[in-house]
């Protein structure tokens, strides 16, 4: 998707190993979607937050 903007919040370095991440949107109107993301690491601790605005395709 064409994104408007994307802001990324770092929170902390991730300890080595596998980064899990959830996106999720919940708003979609006139043709752009709001989406919001969080990415933790193996201990389970936030290390970055996001959010997109994007357009969505026809």
């Amino acid at each position: 998707m064409p994104t408007i903007e994307l802001t990324v919040h770092v929170h902390k370095r991730p300890v080595p190993g596998w980064i899990g991440a959830s996106f999720r949107t919940d708003h979609i109107n006139a043709g752009f979607l709001e989406e919001d993301g969080v990415l933790w690491d193996e201990l389970g601790d936030v290390v970055a937050l996001s959010r997109q605005i994007a357009v969505v395709p026809a």
